[in-house]
């Protein structure tokens, strides 16, 4: 019976080193899960910097690139207000210059419209001095044939 019992009691103590095994093991691997866990946190919150520096730096990449878009179209449009100013300062121009022209045209109608009506002025009063002189004649010439015939009446 004692044997049996040191047998029973080897028995106990190889069960409970086994249950120290596995006690130690399930320790063992809740460190390891304790540490996998420890490190995905890690890794996840060591990506999800790496992604926000990311985004961070494509965020500031689209802000410049916007930026210099923005500059861009503020300085074409820009330009486009210039070049509008410039077309309306030489339409402006233009419309003077053919305000000007017509003037001009206009002055040089009405000097020449001017000149015509003084020569017609001045063939009406000789064509009118040409009338009375040429009445005068008639009327000279009645005269004569009148004091002619006169004469020849009294001569017979």
């Amino acid at each position: 019976a004692v044997v049996s019992t040191q047998s029973t009691w080897e028995a106990v103590v190889s069960t409970q080193s086994t249950w120290e095994a596995v006690v130690s093991t399930q320790s063992t691997w809740e460190a390891v899960v304790s540490t996998q866990s420890t490190w995905d946190l890690q890794t996840a919150q060591a990506r999800a910097e790496e992604l926000e520096a990311s985004l961070g730096t494509q965020a500031e990449a689209n802000a410049a690139n916007l930026d210099a878009r923005t500059q861009a179209l503020e300085a074409e449009a820009q330009a486009l207000q210039d070049a509008a100013k410039l077309v309306d300062e030489t339409h402006r121009q233009e419309m003077e210059e053919l305000e000007r022209m017509k003037g001009a045209e206009v002055d040089q109608l009405e000097s020449r419209v001017r000149q015509a009506l003084c020569k017609k002025d001045d063939v009406i009063r000789q064509l009118k001095e040409q009338l009375r002189g040429k009445d005068m004649r008639i009327h000279e010439t009645e005269m004569l044939l009148e004091q002619h015939r006169q004469e020849l009446v009294d001569q017979f």
